[in-house]
C-alpha cells in the first residue's frame, strides 16, 4: 500500500528477521529483503491498483458507493488477538482504513466465535474493539458475534458472520461483496 514502503513499522519484523538479529535466527520461514520488497510489490501495491481503479470507476458513475465486509471465524485465538501477541486486530483495522481511506468503498470486519471458545475469542475481540475502537463498536462497523450453542467448525462460522454481513436491518445495510480472510493473514 501507499504508506506501507519499506520503511513502515509494518516491515520491521521482516527487516529484523532478514538481518539475523531476531531470536529464532533458525527458522526457515524467515524473508529477506528481496522477497519483502516482491511481496509488497505483487499484493501490497497490486491491491491498492486495484481498490484505486474501482473507487474511480465509482465516482465516475454519479459517486456510487459501495460496500464490503470481511468476515473472520476465531477460537483459540486471543493470543493472536491481543496487543501483547501478534495484535491481528488492530493490525487488520489498521489496513482498512488505509486501504479504503477517501475511496467510495465502504468496509465492515465481522469476526464470529463459538460461546464455547475455551479463550474466550470473541469476547476478547470486543472487548478489543470497545477499547481501541469505540467509534466503530458503538456504530458497528467492527463487531465480533457469539455463536451460541455447540461450536460449529470453521464454516459453520464464517456462514453465521456471513448471514450477519448479508443481513438489511434498521441499522445495517449488507455488504455487496464479503470476504473472508484468516486472523493471522492481513486484508
Amino acid at each position: 500500500l501507499r504508506k506501507w514502503r519499506p520503511k513502515h513499522p509494518y516491515f520491521d519484523r521482516f527487516r529484523k528477521a532478514s538481518s539475523g538479529a531476531h531470536p529464532f535466527p533458525n527458522t526457515p520461514w524467515i524473508l529477506t529483503k528481496r522477497q519483502v520488497a516482491d511481496i509488497k510489490a505483487q499484493v501490497f501495491d497490486a491491491s491498492y491498483s486495484a481498490i484505486r481503479r474501482i473507487d474511480q470507476t465509482l465516482k465516475a458513475q454519479g459517486n456510487k458507493r459501495i460496500k464490503v465486509s470481511f468476515i473472520v471465524a476465531v477460537q483459540k485465538d486471543k493470543a493472536t488477538l491481543s496487543p501483547e501477541g501478534e495484535d491481528a486486530l488492530r493490525i487488520k483495522i489498521g489496513q482498512l482504513e488505509e486501504l479504503f481511506d477517501g475511496t467510495n468503498i465502504d468496509w465492515e470486519l465481522v469476526f464470529s466465535s463459538p460461546a464455547t471458545s475455551p479463550d474466550k475469542s470473541g469476547l476478547f475481540a470486543e472487548e478489543l474493539i470497545g477499547k481501541y475502537f469505540p467509534k466503530y463498536y458503538v456504530s458497528r462497523k467492527v463487531r465480533s458475534l457469539i455463536i451460541p450453542g455447540k461450536a460449529p467448525g470453521k464454516g459453520g462460522k464464517l456462514n453465521f458472520a456471513a448471514k450477519d454481513a448479508l443481513a438489511e436491518t434498521a441499522t445495517h445495510l449488507p455488504g455487496d461483496i464479503v470476504f473472508y480472510t484468516d486472523i493471522d493473514v492481513a486484508i
